[in-house]
């Protein structure tokens, strides 16, 4: 009896499924592409991580936070936050102070090292995005800009942290598709 050989996963995907199609993976892609040209300029000259750009990003334009609206901000979990904003207090480039009114709060702000970062990182972010948008038109532009930020929004209020995945779940497939 010859032994049953399982399908390449190519053509099992293909079969069910075309990830090249599925549009969170090229948005993926896009972001994986970006982070890391990016992550070049910030880890070479301020040793921060991925999270700790990004929250840096976040206090620069929305400060003070505290970690639960960073996370928010962000679509991060906490213990990811917390971790890195203690490495950014490390770095100096974060200060946490106790909120005079609500003394359970912890608030979140850059220090003038994080805002020299994010004023020398910054530059090269925006070139980046603008090589990648070179290939559109200003109006294919500010159209791309508009559906992202609906999908951005849309995101937000379909999948909060507490859903069950299993909604999303489609029609069963049998063995005909």
């Amino acid at each position: 009896m010859k032994p049953v050989l399982a399908e390449p996963a190519a053509a099992l995907a293909g079969a069910l499924f075309r990830l090249e199609d599925w549009l969170p993976y090229e948005f993926s892609v896009i972001s994986n592409r970006v982070s890391a040209m990016l992550a070049k300029a910030y880890t070479e000259r301020f040793r921060l991580s991925v999270t700790g750009w990004r929250i840096v990003g976040v206090l620069a334009n929305f400060q003070p936070l505290s970690a639960k609206e960073l996370a928010e901000r962000t679509a991060m979990n906490q213990v990811s936050i917390t971790r890195a904003v203690s490495a950014l207090v490390r770095l100096r480039m974060v200060r946490r102070t106790v909120d005079r009114k609500d003394r359970r709060r912890v608030i979140l702000r850059l220090s003038e090292k994080g805002l020299a970062a994010y004023r020398e990182v910054i530059p090269v972010a925006i070139g980046i995005e603008a090589e990648l948008l070179k290939g559109l038109s200003a109006a294919e532009r500010v159209a791309l800009k508009r559906l992202v930020r609906t999908l951005c929004e849309r995101a937000g209020a379909v999948l909060p942290e507490t859903r069950d995945w299993r909604d999303f779940r489609g029609p069963a497939r049998g063995a005909h598709g």
